[in-house]
């Protein structure tokens, strides 16, 4: 049992690396795209790009997902989907870590203007609707981010990669075991 652990990890290695990498090019590309000053059409042409580049991110993650689980299932013959669930979760794990430390780096070290930038005008812009003291928490919670950035992060892309998963291992192997189940 132990080697089986071993071997999805090694062989998650790789994958995971491949999604982070994604995940991080989309992160730096969007701050340069967002970086961009424009107003009115160019503003839209912006918002336009950024979510184009998202959209086509989040598209190739979900295939990459599904492409290497099959191609994990295929190259050691496995039938069985709790043994494809559980190398789906050891990717998006790895994956969600990758992505979650670059991004807290990033907020952090290679570019902390981005982070204060947004929250500046994500305070000019909600500054009407607080009273002072709702400001005040807001401005507190500001040098929180980056480490509340990260948990969310890595809670959420793991959570994403766990209900693909679910999905492309039911797909993989039907009618096969439950990967929730443990069967003794």
């Amino acid at each position: 049992m132990e080697e089986n652990k071993v071997n999805i990890w090694s062989e998650a290695s790789v994958p995971g690396i491949v999604l982070g990498a994604v995940s991080i090019a989309y992160l730096v590309l969007n701050s340069l795209i967002t970086g961009l000053a424009g107003t009115g059409m160019v503003a839209f042409l912006i918002g336009t790009l950024t979510f184009v580049v998202w959209a086509g991110k989040f598209i190739l993650c979900i295939w990459l997902f599904g492409f290497f689980q099959k191609k994990f299932a295929k190259a050691h013959g496995i039938t069985e989907r709790k043994k494809i669930f559980h190398y789906g979760l050891a990717v998006a794990g790895l994956s969600a870590l990758l992505y979650s430390v670059f991004s807290l780096a990033y907020m952090l070290y290679i570019n902390p203007e981005a982070l204060n930038a947004s929250f500046d005008m994500a305070m000019q812009q909600y500054a009407p609707m607080m009273d002072p003291a709702t400001m005040e928490s807001m401005e507190n919670l500001r040098s929180d981010m980056p480490v509340a950035t990260f948990i969310v992060n890595i809670l959420w892309c793991f959570l994403f990669g766990t209900i693909l998963s679910a999905i492309f291992s039911a797909k993989i192997a039907p009618g096969s075991d439950n990967p929730f189940i443990d069967e003794q």
